[in-house]
């Protein structure tokens, strides 16, 4: 009688990456994170915000402010624009950039004249920081003796401080005509 001996080959372990626990632990963090990230953008902008009429409360009121402080520049009212603007205010403006003191000099100076009208308004509030996008839109304006009429967009960033709220940021740019 003849037996055929079978041996089986000893299995070697292949250490794959997938199966290692640290790429295991990393690779399921790495989704769960991704996904949190994923819900968090695709939700409303005030969902982290205050509760639903609190937070469209503060929304007009920030457009409010965004309004006075508007017509406070262009009838050059440095006290206003001393109680609006933050001590660490700062703007972009086309090619200029300046600060709230620039601001409060050119106010005293009384180098606006002409009006502004703001159109377009959205704010976002963010807990106690609010963004707000709009169009202003100069008529008859003038800085320093320089014709600045025309259509603007422009984006302030507003930050609640001890109860009340000043612009911190602003940037605008004038629309070209086409």
């Amino acid at each position: 009688m003849r037996f055929q001996v079978h041996v089986k080959p000893k299995l070697q372990r292949v250490k794959m990456p997938i199966l290692d626990s640290t790429f295991c632990k990393t690779t399921v963090l790495l989704a769960c994170m991704l996904s949190a990230a994923g819900l968090l953008t695709s939700a409303p902008y005030n969902s982290c915000a205050l509760p639903g009429s609190e937070n469209a409360t503060v929304e007009q009121k920030l457009v409010q402010l965004e309004r006075e402080w508007a017509s406070a520049m262009m009838k050059n009212e440095p006290a206003a624009i001393e109680r609006i603007e933050a001590d660490d205010y700062t703007y972009v403006m086309d090619s200029m950039h300046g600060e709230k003191s620039t601001d409060l000099a050119d106010a005293k100076s009384g180098a606006y004249t002409g009006s502004a009208e703001l159109t377009e308004m959205k704010a976002r509030v963010y807990g106690d920081a609010a963004v707000i996008t709009g169009k202003a839109s100069l008529r008859d304006a003038k800085f320093k003796g320089q014709d600045i009429s025309g259509d603007y967009l422009f984006t302030d960033t507003f930050v609640r401080r001890d109860g009340r709220w000043q612009v911190v940021a602003s940037h605008s740019s004038r629309l070209k005509s086409m």
